[in-house]
């Protein structure tokens, strides 16, 4: 906390947690990398690092993502953490709903700042832009953000903020289920990119398998038993094709009659246990 000097900050591939104000005041560090197993990052992490231009995540993170360095929930719904030395003006991206607090905090280089109508909650409190003592707030006329930069006395200019259509961010992967030959995989959606998402597609691996549908779940079908399987899938909408999904969990396909055998040596089991516990005469 409140290194200046530091300018390269390494983080271990097995890190889960970055506590509150871990990096503050680290005016030397200009890039910072998340690993794949960061699932926490507390508030205040990045506040007063002046110089900070980057912040990169690991692609196979299942709770971060950057977008042109700038740090995201992976669901792209929560504005993280911004690099105080990235720009002088920031478009938050359209789909957000939160940013989070303590984002803008000290950082006396941002000028404006554009919040789109679906930001439904800044913080909460007034710390996301507590003495970011250049910034003007511009958004529509009766959002949210209007309302926050009146209630903080924060500078704002009413603006109908143009929407921006690009593809969809990355489905957020569920459960994978064995069958016959076939699993059924379930995800949610994420962010539709301002432009409905028209389908999605499973896909095996290995083998590269796929399977088309408008919801979830997914059943993926000539899928070869006996052998392990992990699923991704990916969205599209009219302007392209999101990220691929994290892989599922790992499922084995297995023949019918051997499910039937399976069940039937539970449902065996079930009773045995049943008639321990009650009695049977």
């Amino acid at each position: 906390w409140y290194c200046w000097y530091i300018d390269k900050i390494n983080l271990n591939s097995n890190l889960e947690n970055i506590k509150w104000g871990a990096f503050d005041g680290c005016h030397g560090l200009e890039n910072i990398y998340i690993p794949a197993g960061v699932k926490n990052i507390e508030d205040r992490v990045f506040t007063d690092c002046i110089n900070l231009k980057n912040i990169s995540v690991d692609k196979n993170n299942g709770y971060y993502v950057d977008i042109d360095g700038v740090l995201y929930t992976r669901d792209e719904k929560a504005l993280v953490g911004f690099p105080y030395d990235k720009a002088s003006t920031y478009v938050v991206q359209d789909g957000t709903e939160q940013i989070y607090n303590s984002v803008f905090m000290f950082n006396k280089k941002i000028t404006h700042v554009t919040i789109p109508n679906s930001v439904k909650l800044i913080g909460p409190g007034c710390n996301t832009f507590w003495m970011a003592d250049n910034v003007t707030i511009q958004c529509a006329p009766g959002s949210y953000a209007e309302s926050y930069a009146k209630e903080y006395n924060i500078p704002f200019k009413n603006i109908t903020p143009v929407v921006t259509v690009r593809i969809p961010s990355a489905p957020s992967i569920g459960i994978a289920m064995a069958g016959d030959g076939q699993a059924t995989v379930t995800f949610r959606a994420s962010y539709d990119g301002g432009s409905p998402i028209t389908s999605y597609t499973v896909t095996s691996h290995p083998g590269n398998i796929s399977a088309a549908g408008v919801s979830s779940p997914i059943t993926v079908n000539g899928l070869q038993n006996d052998v392990e399987y992990t699923f991704t899938v990916k969205a599209d909408n009219s302007i392209g094709t999101s990220a691929q999904s994290l892989p599922s969990n790992v499922i084995v396909p297995m023949a019918k009659a051997l499910n039937d055998t399976q069940r039937d040596i539970n449902a065996t089991t079930s009773f045995i246990l049943n008639e321990d516990i009650v009695g049977v005469e």
